[in-house]
């Protein structure tokens, strides 16, 4: 995916997104994760190339805590 294509808004949006469905995902208590972030790497790697772009645009944001 070209991260770099996107404006500053929209990854803000996706990223916001990847620390939603984190949160839900932790937030259920079942095995059965609706998200699965914590099982599949992908999620990870998009937030880490997400959080690269907003750092080379000089953005501001919260990390993610993993």
């Amino acid at each position: 995916m070209n991260i770099s294509g996107f404006t500053t808004q929209t990854l803000i949006e996706f990223y916001d997104k990847v620390r939603d469905c984190l949160r839900k995902d932790d937030e259920n208590p079942s095995a059965d994760k609706v998200y699965g972030v914590r099982s599949f790497q992908d999620w990870r790697g998009f937030a880490d190339a997400i959080e690269k772009e907003l750092t080379e645009r000089s953005q501001t944001f919260t990390p993610i805590q993993w």
